[in-house]
């Protein structure tokens, strides 16, 4: 199974990455990343798998998308609304039994 990660990065460019696993791989994975809810093991869980390069770090990231969202036009405001309506709706999906990457 092929996947391609797509990275954008601070400097406005895009960093496409094709990342190879085998159907088992890639089941383990989304068994082993539904089961965790700290952000920081999820993100270790990426790398492990080598879809997040090993050599980035979750300030990087953090910043990237930050900056993205800065060049878009979104406020903080606009940043948090569109989180609590994820949230919200991550909450419903999980009650309804719909649990792949919660």
């Amino acid at each position: 199974m092929e996947i391609t990660v797509s990275r954008y990065k601070a400097d406005g460019t895009i960093e496409k990455t094709k990342v190879i696993l085998s159907k088992e791989k890639a089941l383990e994975f989304a068994k082993r990343y539904r089961n965790i809810d700290d952000s920081d093991k999820r993100f270790s869980l990426l790398k492990e798998y080598g879809l997040i390069s090993e050599d980035v770090t979750g300030d990087q990231l953090r910043q990237e998308m930050l900056n993205l969202a800065d060049e878009l036009g979104f406020t903080e405001e606009k940043i948090k609304s569109i989180s609590e309506r994820f949230a919200n709706k991550r909450n419903n999906n999980q009650v309804s039994g719909n649990k792949l990457f919660k």
